[in-house]
């Protein structure tokens, strides 16, 4: 078995990267203004302090990590850089190696029959000297395509089992649902950082400003042969080719293949304070007072919010397509703001508690997840017609609603399926049914 390179890029590489760099742009702001050059320390001639991966420039994010005396972990956004430098080579491609993924022994099966089973289909011993998927790569290109592959192969967490594990092209074969053909998890960004100023006011009686900040970032996304099984479903129909983009995920999980707890992909908090207090330099205490903001940005899957569904942790290509043009239908944004009264204590420099006492909440913000209610419409709808619709053809509204309803006495309420078909019935002769789905 072959892979051809050309095809590989074009039309795999390609539309993944595209995809994955739709998903990062909204986090895009956090990630330029973190980088961005203070250029004040540059021109006073103290970069040479901050500067920590030596371009000759202060970020933001290194001013921070000097002024805090924290390490900050930074491979989130060297990983952003390298998937947009990625991105700008594959428009430059134009390839037709093949590498050999290896051969395999099929024995007695008619691989004419669509009904053969090729489970038992065996791997040929690989000979002296056979290289490896990467090794072809690296002997078989030149320029910008070797640069592409290297590339690739430099983003950490970056897996592609047809390359890693050409086993792989064997499931692939045997038709088996949802083959991993790549996954990615960005090495998560999590750092925090504060700075603290104390001022003299009177004799031990200090005055303190500080302020604080702290940033969790989590993605991953893969590609599986889910779509091409929804198009082999449809009879491998030209008009539903573009099933295939439905392969492509972006994780809702902790993890890259969809799995384990939902967690916010991006989640910000701040802080500012100020206080009064006792500082006999070798023991300080302090009341302070302040503001607190938090946000996170969490990706919505859409069967997430149907407690029989569950939502399988993977937010797909067309999801992604339908939705991009309204963010609020991708990300759902939530936060609040706090004011608080705390207390710290130093011994030699050192904090032994920091802990807020108060806790006051001066605003929230949660988009509630709106009901989509679908209604028939025309003959046995629950609604009269619209003046847009012809004759009695059906026809289905989707529009978002507040329902309100007085009290119905010995009312019974049914929830089933997928899009959960709300009833209320107080006896035989009145049934309202409303197609309810939570989004």
């Amino acid at each position: 078995m072959q892979l051809d390179l050309g095809t590989f890029i074009n039309n795999f590489a390609k539309p993944i990267l595209s995809n994955i760099s739709d998903v990062i742009k909204p986090f895009r702001p956090v990630i330029d203004f973190l980088n961005t050059d203070t250029q004040l320390i540059s021109k006073i001639g103290l970069a040479g302090e901050f500067d920590r991966n030596g371009d000759g420039k202060v970020s933001v994010l290194e001013l921070a990590a000097k002024l805090s005396g924290r390490t900050i972990d930074t491979r989130f956004l060297d990983a952003v850089g390298k998937v947009d430098k990625v991105i700008s080579l594959v428009d430059q491609l134009a390839t037709a190696d093949k590498i050999d993924l290896g051969s395999y022994n099929l024995g007695n099966i008619d691989v004419a029959d669509r009904n053969a089973n090729l489970q038992n289909a065996s791997a040929v011993p690989k000979t002296a000297g056979q290289q490896n998927p990467q090794q072809q790569i690296n002997s078989k290109t030149r320029g910008k395509t070797q640069e592409f592959f290297n590339a690739l192969q430099d983003i950490e967490g970056f897996d592609l089992p047809l390359l890693n594990n050409p086993e792989t092209a064997i499931d692939l074969l045997l038709g088996k649902p949802d083959v991993p053909l790549f996954t990615y998890k960005i090495p998560r960004l999590e750092f925090e950082f504060d700075i603290q100023q104390n001022f003299p006011i009177w004799w031990i009686v200090n005055g303190l400003i500080e302020g604080k900040f702290s940033a969790i970032a989590s993605l991953g996304f893969g590609y599986d042969t889910y779509g091409l099984n929804e198009w082999k479903n449809s009879n491998f129909a030209v008009d539903a080719a573009g099933k295939v983009l439905d392969g492509f995920y972006v994780s809702d999980r902790e993890n890259a293949d969809g799995t384990g707890s939902d967690v916010d992909e991006l989640s910000l908090e701040a802080s500012i304070a100020a206080g009064l207090g006792i500082d006999v330099k070798l023991i300080s205490g302090y009341l302070k007072g302040g503001i607190q903001g938090k946000v996170g940005i969490d990706l919505i899957d859409g069967g997430e919010f149907q407690p029989k569904q569950g939502g399988d942790g993977k937010i797909r290509g067309s999801e992604i397509a339908s939705r991009i043009t309204k963010p609020s239908e991708l990300f759902n944004v939530s936060g609040q703001i706090n004011a608080f009264l705390g207390a710290e204590v130093k011994v030699f420099g050192g904090t032994v508690y920091d802990n807020n006492f108060a806790t006051f909440e001066l605003a929230n913000f949660a988009p509630a997840k709106p009901f989509i209610v679908e209604r028939p419409v025309g003959p046995g709808g629950i609604s009269q017609r619209p003046p847009d619709v012809d004759g009695d053809r059906p026809r289905v509204i989707r529009s978002p609603v507040t329902i309100t309803n007085s009290y119905l006495t010995g009312a019974k309420v049914f929830f089933d399926a997928n899009l959960m078909t709300f009833k209320m019935t107080r006896n035989r002769s009145q049934l309202v049914t409303l197609m309810v789905a939570l989004v």
